[in-house]
Parts: C-alpha cells; structure tokens; sequence
C-alpha cells in the first residue's frame, strides 16, 4: 500500500462527488460516497529536488501527484497499471506544468479484501453502499486470486475510512524498488500488504 506523506496540492474546483447516487438532492456531505468525478483543477506545484510526490489536502494522503522525473523513472521501470492525469489550471483549464496525477487502470473488487476486527463496516442510510472504518492496527488483506504478478498498480475501491472513504493504491514489489533505487520514497509511505 503506497500513499504520500504530504499534502501540498491545492484543488480549486469541485472535482469530488459526496453524494448519495440514490439521493442526488440531498445537501448534506455522505462520507460513504466520496469519489473523484472530474480531473482536478489545481495551483502550480513548485517542487524541489528532494519532493517528488505530494498529496492533496481534499483527497487526504491517497490522491498521489508526481512530477515529470518521477513519471519518467516509472516509465523507464516499465511499471504497468497506471496512467498520469494531468492537473489543469483553475478556469483557464491549460495544462499544469510538471504535476500528474497517480490513477490506477485496475481497480480489485469488493470480494478481494478479507476484512478482520480492525475494520467496521458501515451502511449508508440511503442506499446501503458499505464502508470501512479502520483503526491503527488495520492491515489490507487481499485474496492471491484477485492479484495479477504483471501488474504493478492495483487500487482498491473508495471504501476504506478513517472518516471520509477513500481508495488505496496497491503496489507491486518492482515500484517500491524501482522509486527506492532512484531515491524517490521521499514523501511515501510503503505498508505491507497481506495475501491470502
């Protein structure tokens, strides 16, 4: 599990959904229902040489972002599974310069995770879609079956919380060695995951 230590991304425009599917009219913010329906409107990024990956501070720490070099590392790595997105400039809509977005081609299915007593599944009211409320203990479960060896970025689905749902990037063992290699674990954070 790979996700970035820190938030510096500023979002602008109204990028995220919170609602309910089943209740479109309703004005009050669904934590179950979070979820990315437009590409991100944002500020320049200045980077440095020693930060090459950032979060946003809607998305929390699991909206990954990269510069040009770490994208171009990933690419020379041959890492397959995963696209860049580029950020947009607020209203004027052009393209920011050097910042992409992290977004995974496969997304595993809800029956690929094995849940334990460090999570508590949640129902929205509304429409009975589930989340899961994780402690500090809690540690991703995936079933072997649902993990492909030649691919190298999965996500899960936007379920997992500590408050707002959010999706998890899952990595293979060729990224994590492929971005410490180059240097690039500044500012991400690698937890194990644990098959069954």
């Amino acid at each position: 599990y790979m996700r970035s230590t820190n938030m510096k991304i500023e979002i602008q425009n109204d990028a995220i959904d919170w609602f309910c599917p089943k209740n479109r009219l309703s004005n009050k913010k669904s934590m179950f229902h979070m979820t990315q329906k437009d590409i991100f409107e944002i500020k320049p990024v200045k980077w440095t040489t020693n930060n090459h990956f950032y979060s946003s501070y809607v998305c929390g720490y699991d909206a990954i972002f990269c510069d040009d070099y770490a994208m171009e590392i990933m690419q020379q790595n041959d890492l397959n599974g995963i696209n860049f997105d580029n950020g947009l400039q607020y209203r004027n809509k052009t393209v920011v310069p050097d910042t992409h977005q992290i977004k995974c081609d496969k997304i595993l299915p809800l029956e690929a995770f094995l849940f334990d007593e460090n999570c508590e599944e949640e129902k929205c009211p509304t429409c009975g879609k589930s989340k899961y409320e994780i402690n500090h203990e809690f540690r991703i479960k995936i079933r072997k079956e649902y993990l492909n060896e030649n691919i190298d970025f999965f996500s899960t689905p936007d379920i997992f919380s500590r408050g707002n749902v959010s999706s998890y990037t899952i990595v293979s063992n060729r990224v994590y060695s492929a971005l410490k290699n180059a240097k690039l674990t500044r500012n991400l954070n690698f937890e194990p995951v644990i098959t069954i």
